[in-house]
């Protein structure tokens, strides 16, 4: 396990009843993903984040925080509204129930602090959730993970010490996350990101199998006749020793539907993701497909259960949801999707919007929550947006893995500094 520099000692008791919010900071930053990055339908250069720090008044000092990163491009979030909402919202107004799960907190805070903003919903969800964490000396993997049958996990009082813990039922953990966390050999696997399939796509597959990947995500659909030979050359390349998944975001340019669907069973894919949404049902036969951008289109948390129930219906393999929490708008909208996911019988993939290390902290143990043994690798292999940082290590993050730890909150330290290396 990887610790962070620092620890926070959590206060031996706590009085009943709420905590007070108060924001710290709340600090604007202007990058660039270095080398620039694309899918099918944009390229991504200039980026804006806001690191959120909040604190639990009295509390010896617990702090929070959490990011903003919305992705111009992929999903409409401006940045004038992240910055408005996160710096106007009224913090005072909500208090943080003791007794309360992780889940009805932020159920609490949604009605308090309405945001429209996605990324600053997850930013303000994400430092309560880790100060909540670090407030009763839990991972934030425990306290989001949930039994597929049940509303939301248990609640607990903000002074629940370790006897108290080891003499409660066996609730911290969703039944598999407790079952991958005892399985040391088979680590919950972390998918390189190998960017756009182009001439030099082979060569960053092998690179990314010598540091020990075995899941790899490729980005097409622009041109797919122009992409088809470097993908053929990656497959032929990695043989068995790694899967491939290709995300389309909704793409399908230089080629016919039923060419590029023989073409695109031939590379024997773990998933296709995003396929065009006129060709999804027809392709569900053939193809195992995975959804990403559709679950956020208004209406569409409503509409998921009939929807993958008519994939279902059409297709011999499980359908996968990625999800990314940043662009879906929290943490407890992550869950929401999942759990109707999971009802389906749905793979449950999260992922991220090539934010920075808070955000992939937050994803991390969203991750280690929602896991279950043999279940696919999740989409949190490094990527070019972290480059520009500087900040400690998540708990949760090993080379191409994702390890179960102790270390309260995010993983990331009692107060991280986390800031940009240089401005781009």
């Amino acid at each position: 396990m990887q610790e962070p520099p620092d620890t926070f000692e959590p206060p031996s008791a706590f009085g009943p009843g709420s905590l007070r919010l108060r924001r710290i900071e709340l600090r604007s930053h202007e990058w660039s993903l270095p080398g620039g990055s694309r899918n099918a339908r944009a390229r991504f250069g200039q980026r804006r984040s806001w690191i959120l720090r909040l604190e639990a008044q009295g509390q010896g000092g617990a702090i929070g925080i959490g990011e903003a990163s919305p992705l111009p491009g992929y999903h409409p979030d401006p940045p004038a509204r992240v910055e408005a909402e996160l710096g106007d919202a009224r913090l005072e107004a909500f208090e943080l129930p003791c007794g309360s799960g992780l889940e009805e907190t932020l159920e609490a805070l949604e009605r308090v602090i309405p945001m429209r903003s996605p990324s600053a919903r997850f930013a303000l969800q994400t430092a309560v959730a880790d100060l909540l964490g670090k407030l009763r000396d839990q991972p934030l993997h425990r306290l989001l993970a949930w039994d597929e049958g049940s509303a939301s996990e248990p609640s607990r009082s903000c002074d629940d010490s370790s006897e108290g813990r080891d003499r409660a039922a066996p609730d911290a953990r969703s039944e598999g996350a407790a079952r991958l966390a005892s399985e040391a050999a088979d680590p919950l696997m972390r998918a390189a990101l190998l960017g756009y399939a182009d001439a030099g796509l082979e060569r960053r597959a092998r690179e990314a199998l010598a540091r020990g990947a075995r899941a790899l995500k490729v980005k097409a659909g622009r041109d797919l006749s122009k992409e088809l030979p470097p993908l053929r050359a990656l497959v032929a390349a990695i043989g068995e020793s790694a899967t491939l998944r290709l995300d389309l975001n909704g793409q399908l340019g230089g080629i016919e539907p039923n060419a590029a669907l023989e073409a695109l069973a031939s590379l024997r894919l773990e998933f296709l993701e995003e396929p065009p949404a006129a060709l999804a049902g027809r392709w569900a036969a053939r193809l195992p497909l995975a959804l990403d951008e559709s679950l956020l289109a208004s209406g569409a948390e409503r509409a998921l259960s009939g929807r993958l129930r008519a994939l279902g219906a059409r297709s011999p393999f499980r359908c996968t949801l990625v999800l990314k929490p940043m662009a879906l708008g929290g943490l407890l909208r992550a869950c929401r999707v999942a759990r109707i996911g999971r009802a389906a019988g749905a793979e449950l993939v999260v992922s991220h919007l090539l934010d920075g290390p808070v955000a992939l902290a937050a994803a991390a143990e969203l991750g280690l929550a929602l896991a279950r043994p043999g279940g696919p690798a999740m989409g949190l292999g490094d990527h070019p947006g972290l480059e520009p940082w500087a900040a400690p290590i998540a708990a949760a993050l090993a080379p191409n893995a994702l390890l179960y730890h102790d270390v309260p909150g995010l993983g990331l330290g009692a107060d991280p500094r986390v800031e940009l290396r240089r401005c781009a």
